[in-house]
């Protein structure tokens, strides 16, 4: 308890702020996201059973949306939420919202390959660069 307490306090003091994801070190640049609930292996395979058990793609959206919230994720287990989904707009719509959410940013180009036409792909590509 004593160690988190003294997390807390020096994160106060070094400009850190909480977010919605964990702890945000704002550092000189770059700044260093910590996640403090990421989905493990076990959880990422519950949900996308969840998602999978659900008809219609629109409600797999929402599935998938709802339990991301407040979550990050490693590009493995978003591209295995991605290829849940048939239809390759609902994909782009998943990979661009999980994007945020995910820990392991620079293996994201798992996530773009999945996409199965190049306009997704660029799309997808700019989104990124546009954050």
């Amino acid at each position: 308890m004593r160690t988190l307490v003294l997390f807390f306090f020096a994160a106060l003091i070094s400009g850190c702020s909480f977010t919605d994801r964990g702890v945000r070190l704002d550092f000189p640049r770059p700044t260093v996201d910590v996640c403090l609930n990421a989905v493990s292996n076990d959880e990422i395979v519950e949900i996308k059973s969840k998602v999978e058990r659900e008809t219609f793609a629109k409600d797999k959206m929402k599935r998938a949306r709802f339990h991301s919230k407040d979550r990050c994720f490693s590009s493995t287990q978003v591209m295995l939420l991605v290829d849940v989904f048939t239809f390759q707009n609902d994909r782009l719509e998943l990979a661009k919202f999980l994007y945020t959410k995910t820990d392991d940013k620079q293996n994201y180009d798992g996530v773009i390959d999945l996409l199965t036409f190049s306009n997704d792909r660029d799309e997808l590509r700019e989104y990124i660069e546009s954050i």
